[in-house]
């Protein structure tokens, strides 16, 4: 059962998010078809969802419809644009400000001392905003790519045993194996996962704590602790290849 389905323009980039219903009676929340958050229980109001990396909220609106709100951080930044034009208007004011300051006006205006080094303040400020938008270009880094994978993995298996989108996040971090073969492969190798702590079943709750860079791996890598049913495990999370325990 779909409970509310928004397309978001986030950078020029276009997301789908939506939320269903789970035969669990929890409510799943996705962006472009994956598994983006822990599922909403019955009694909980609300849940934070990372859009394209600008933060967004998701409300419940009764019983079975939701509403998306820009998060308060969104809400608070503004976009370059603005901030490249309110940089503009200050160098027109300030270019105004010379040229009556040199011209034989009736009024002679003199250079304060502050105005000479304005210009560098300018700089610095183009500088730093070249430097954001760079950042929200380049997206997250490994680590938090790695807590998301692990995070989707942990939602397929507590929402249904054997499930093939836990199977493919699993191996290589995608939605879909296009190769019926490599299909295979991953999920004989899940099953195997799966069976080393006993998890070849529907699990219960989790909990993702953090996660830590592997230093010297020739593929980006990250150790991930997460609780589950209780209990507290670590797996290895390396670039689009299958995740393992680390004892």
């Amino acid at each position: 059962m779909q409970l509310g389905s928004w397309d978001v323009d986030v950078n020029g980039q276009d997301y789908v998010v939506s939320v269903d219903r789970a035969e669990n009676g929890k409510d799943v929340v996705r962006i472009n078809g994956r598994v983006a958050a822990k599922p909403i229980a019955p009694e909980e109001k609300d849940r934070s969802i990372n859009i394209g990396g600008w933060p967004y909220i998701l409300r419940r609106q009764g019983t079975d419809r939701y509403d998306l709100q820009a998060g308060e951080a969104a809400a608070a930044v503004k976009s370059p644009g603005a901030l490249a034009r309110e940089l503009r208007e200050r160098d027109d004011r300030l270019a105004a400000l010379s040229v009556l300051a040199e011209s034989n006006a009736p009024a002679t205006l003199s250079r304060d001392p502050f105005f000479k080094r304005l210009p560098i303040f300018v700089w610095i400020g183009i500088v730093g905003l070249i430097a954001v938008m760079l950042y929200v270009a380049t997206g997250p880094g490994y680590k938090k790519i790695a807590v998301d994978r692990v995070k989707c993995v942990l939602t397929e298996m507590h929402e249904m045993k054997g499930s093939p989108l836990a199977v493919t996040y699993w191996f290589k971090n995608k939605r879909i194996l296009p190769d019926n073969a490599e299909l295979s492969v991953a999920s004989d190798g899940f099953d195997r996962w799966c069976r080393e702590k006993g998890f070849y079943r529907k699990v219960g709750e989790f909990e993702v704590l953090d996660a830590e860079i592997v230093k010297g791996e020739a593929t980006p890598t990250a150790i991930v602790r997460f609780k589950l049913e209780g209990n507290e495990y670590r797996v290895k999370v390396p670039k689009d290849l299958p995740i393992s325990w680390v004892d």
